[in-house]
């Protein structure tokens, strides 16, 4: 996946969060174009997007590194625009996390699983018996490589369902350095909550 495509998807999701959750937000024009300035939870880096907002009778999201452009029927409700960035924002998550999953499982000869998105509030992914994957879709907020290591991390548990050593064994395998993300991911689970 290009960095590029990373990097936009990372800022989008803090755009997501500011949409949903707590903003500051200054109008700067007549044309209803938005600048937010952006915080994470329990963060004092804030960044800064341009969001802007149009009424359009067609529904319509598009990112790039500095822009978010919603195009909505209803630009004026807060809840729906919310709605329709959140579901977007999980279509592109859908599409990565798949791709990821593939590409790991390609690495261990493993059958290909079944890769769901979830909303949980608790974990950023899980593996079953049946060898079925969930991922937070809130992954997409992630540093590229903390969310690498969660999908490393949950295709590893389809060879061993526990902690084991065999297990770090193969996250070490699929993702040399692994250690060092994993203890870096615990400074992100707010964004669970978020």
């Amino acid at each position: 996946m290009p960095l590029i495509r990373q990097i936009w998807l990372l800022l989008l999701g803090v755009v997501l969060l500011a949409v949903v959750g707590s903003v500051t937000v200054n109008v700067i024009s007549a044309r209803d174009t938005l600048q937010t300035q952006l915080r994470l939870k329990n963060s004092d880096n804030a960044q800064s997007l341009a969001l802007a907002l149009h009424e359009s009778p067609r529904t319509s999201v598009a990112a790039d590194l500095f822009h978010v452009t919603v195009r909505h029927p209803r630009a004026h409700d807060a809840a729906e625009v919310a709605a329709c960035v959140a579901d977007w924002l999980k279509e592109q998550a859908s599409t990565l996390v798949v791709a990821r999953v593939s590409a790991y499982v390609r690495r261990i000869a493993a059958a290909p699983p079944r890769v769901r998105l979830s909303n949980a509030r608790s974990e950023w992914g899980s593996c079953n018996a049946k060898g079925e994957i969930r991922l937070n879709w809130r992954l997409v907020q992630l540093p590229p490589l903390l969310a690498e290591y969660v999908v490393a991390h949950e295709v590893a548990h389809m060879i061993e369902l526990n902690h084991s050593a065999r297990f770090w064994a193969v996250v070490e395998a699929l993702l040399p350095g692994h250690a060092a993300l994993r203890r870096q991911l615990e400074e992100w689970t707010a964004l669970l909550v978020a």
